[in-house]
C-alpha cells in the first residue's frame, strides 16, 4: 500500500461564483437538469431546501422540508420527472414533486433513524438505503411503493473475535470462508480486525450501485469501527470487507465502474481501495494507496466520473483535489470560512465538469476544475 504525504500543489483556480441565502450550514447538495436547465438542490441544518437555477444563479424553490430539522441528504434528484428524495433529522425520507412553482410531498417514509448516516438512492430501481432504529442495520426502501424491501443486518465477528469473510458461491447462496488474519499492510487495509462485542457499531455511510457484470443491486457500507462491507442486497449478505480506519467511516464513494472506492474519516487519511467483482458473486478488496492530509476530518469525498480525480471536503474549510490513480495532491480550493460538509459534481453539456461545495459558513461555492 502506497502512502503519500506531500507533493507540489498546482495553482488553484478561482471559484466561478457563490450561492448565498441559507440561514444555516449547508449539509446536502445534488445536481440535476430539467428542460435543459442545470439546477442544484441544497439542504441546510434548519431543514430548508433550495432549488437553484444555475443560469440565473437564483433559487426557484425554497421550502421547509423537515419541520426545522436538518437535511442530511438529497438524492434521487432526477431530471426526467423533476423529483427529489430528501432525508431529514426528523427520522423521515420524503419524495418531492417540483413541477412548476410549487413543491409537493408525494411520498413519505419513516425510518426511525436518529444518526447522521446519509441515505443513498439507486435510480434504476428507485430504491433508497437508510439506517434505522436498530444500530448498524440498513433498510432498503422502494420509493415508488414507499415499502421496505429488506434489511441488511450489521456484520458481526465470530466467537474468536476474528472477522468472517462471507462470499457468495456459484449457486448464489452464501458460503462462509475461514477467518482471515491481517499480516501485511500492503496486502489489505487492516483486514481481519474485529471490534469488541462482535459488532461494527452504527452504519455511518452507504452507497448503492449495480454489479457491473450481473446487474445485481449492491450496497457498500462504512461502519463506526472503521470497516467497510460490501452487501449483496438480493442475498441479504455481506460479501467481503476491509478495515481502512480505526475511527468511523464518515464518508465513502464508489467509482462509476465499481472497480474501486475511496473513504474518509475523522482522521487525516483518505484511502483508496480496489474492488474486484466476479460474475459468480465473489468479490475481494485490496488496499491501493493513501494520502495523508495536513489536518484531520473529512466530511465528504467523491470520485469524478472519469476516475481522474478525487475530491475531499474537510473540517478545515478546504476542498482538496488529488489524482485518483496516483494519489498525488493536485490543488486546494480555499474559499470557505468553516467546515466543508458536502460535495456534488455534474457534467454540464458545453461547460464541462462542475463541482459544488456546501459549507457550515452557509455558502455554496461552484468550481470548474480540470476540464482540459
Amino acid at each position: 500500500m502506497k502512502v503519500l504525504t506531500g507533493g507540489t500543489l498546482g495553482k488553484a483556480p478561482d471559484a466561478l461564483y457563490f450561492l448565498r441565502g441559507h440561514e444555516a450550514g449547508v449539509q446536502a447538495l445534488a445536481f440535476s437538469a430539467y428542460n435543459s436547465t442545470t439546477t442544484l438542490a441544497s439542504g441546510d441544518a434548519n431543514g430548508e431546501i433550495r432549488i437553484w437555477d444555475l443560469d440565473r444563479r437564483r433559487a426557484s424553490h425554497t421550502f421547509d422540508a423537515h419541520a426545522g430539522k436538518g437535511v442530511l441528504s438529497i438524492t434521487g434528484y432526477e431530471a426526467n420527472d423533476y423529483r427529489l428524495v430528501s432525508q431529514g433529522r426528523d427520522e423521515s425520507v420524503k419524495i418531492w414533486d417540483l413541477h412548476g412553482a410549487q413543491h409537493a410531498v408525494v411520498g413519505w417514509i419513516t425510518t426511525g433513524a436518529i444518526d447522521f448516516c446519509r441515505a443513498d438512492y439507486l435510480p434504476s430501481h428507485k430504491w433508497v438505503a437508510t439506517t434505522c432504529a436498530m444500530p448498524g442495520d440498513l433498510k432498503i426502501w422502494d420509493t415508488s411503493t414507499k415499502r421496505e424491501m429488506c434489511t441488511l443486518q450489521a456484520p458481526t465477528s465470530d466467537a474468536s473475535g476474528q472477522e468472517r469473510v462471507i462470499e457468495l458461491g456459484g449457486s448464489g447462496l452464501p458460503t462462509d470462508s475461514p477467518p482471515r488474519k491481517h499480516t501485511d499492510a500492503s496486502d489489505s487495509l487492516g483486514m481481519g480486525s474485529g471490534s469488541t462485542g462482535g459488532g461494527r457499531g452504527m452504519c455511518m455511510s452507504v452507497r448503492l450501485f449495480l454489479h457491473p457484470l450481473t446487474q445485481r443491486p449492491m450496497a457498500l457500507a462504512g461502519y463506526e469501527d472503521g470497516s467497510v462491507h460490501l452487501h449483496d442486497i438480493g442475498e441479504r449478505k455481506a460479501v467481503c470487507y476491509t478495515k481502512p480506519h480505526s475511527e468511523p467511516v464518515m464518508t465513502l464513494d464508489i467509482a462509476t465502474d465499481a472497480t474501486g472506492f475511496t473513504t474518509g474519516s475523522v482522521d487525516n487519511i483518505a484511502y483508496q481501495v480496489s474492488l474486484k467483482l466476479k460474475g459468480d458473486g465473489k468479490a475481494s478488496m485490496k488496499g491501493k494507496l493513501t494520502y495523508e492530509m495536513p489536518t484531520p476530518g473529512i466530511n465528504d469525498i467523491l470520485i469524478r466520473q472519469d476516475k481522474k480525480i478525487v475530491v475531499t471536503g474537510g473540517w478545515d474549510g478546504n476542498v482538496r483535489i488529488f489524482s485518483y490513480r496516483k494519489g498525488t495532491p493536485l490543488c486546494v480550493l480555499s474559499r470557505h470560512r468553516d467546515s466543508v460538509q458536502t460535495l456534488a459534481s455534474y457534467n454540464c453539456v458545453g461547460s464541462g465538469w462542475l463541482l459544488a461545495a456546501g459549507s457550515k459558513d452557509r455558502n455554496i461555492s461552484l468550481w470548474s476544475v480540470y476540464n482540459d
